[in-house]
């Protein structure tokens, strides 16, 4: 029953995140952060989560814990790294920088203009120290 009664607000849902998520990639560029996704002409993503490449992932997301932003990197493995795939592992340098360097802002439908200001406002104001501002070198 809550999935079938989730299901009449999805659609609200996921044009609240796609004009959030806008918003935000507009500060971000704005702010001269490096690392955002592209978004290809002619596509409606709908980003649960917006991804930002990091060299120092540890350090931005102590920074942006420390200004109320809950961000977190990816829960999937690089499978290749895992010992009960080690027959079938073959080198998978992207998966595995993904993993290594990926952090997920939050974006959620509740969310209102002001947090995604402040979310912009803390990934903006870390700068350029290495690790920072999502700088994908």
């Amino acid at each position: 029953r809550i999935g079938l009664a989730a299901l009449d607000r999805l659609d609200a849902g996921d044009e609240r995140r796609r004009l959030l998520a806008g918003h935000l990639l507009e500060r971000l560029r704005a702010g001269g952060v490096d690392g955002l996704p592209v978004v290809l002409a002619d596509t409606l993503p709908t980003f649960w989560r917006l991804p930002l490449w990091t060299t120092d992932r540890p350090a931005l997301r102590r920074h942006l814990r420390a200004h109320g932003v809950d961000a977190t990197g990816t829960n999937l493995a690089c499978l290749a790294r895992e010992d009960a795939f080690g027959q079938w592992a073959a080198p998978t340098p992207h998966a595995a920088r993904y993993v290594d360097e990926v952090i997920f802002l939050p974006m959620h439908p509740d969310l209102d203009e002001a947090d995604i200001d402040r979310i912009a406002t803390a990934v903006i104001g870390l700068g350029p120290a290495p690790g920072g501002r999502g700088a994908r070198q």
